[in-house]
């Protein structure tokens, strides 16, 4: 699986950051990735220190989802995109 873009959600920038990158990479069948979480130790890995307390990544999907739909974009979870999605047998990859 490959995804057009990512929200970038390790890092440490407001929300308004996160939303304005991934609107530019909006567009129908784009895929962008968003984390549930941060993983820890805990977790049987080691990420490094998480994005810091301010970003509420539930208040970010909820925002990056409200205004997807606005722009006319819907919103699936990545089993809901590979059942109703349609397979991709050519990949271009460009280099921004």
């Amino acid at each position: 699986m490959l995804w057009s873009y990512s929200l970038r959600d390790w890092l440490n920038i407001p929300t308004a950051g996160h939303l304005e990158a991934a609107l530019k990479n909006a567009a129908p069948g784009a895929i962008t990735l968003a984390h549930d979480g941060f993983a820890g130790i805990q977790d049987g890995v080691d990420d490094g220190p998480g994005p810091g307390p301010d970003l509420d990544r539930g208040e970010l999907t909820r925002q990056l989802l409200k205004i997807y739909e606005e722009k006319g974009l819907t919103g699936r979870s990545l089993s809901a995109a590979l059942v109703s999605g349609e397979a991709v047998s050519k990949l271009r990859l460009t280099h921004r």
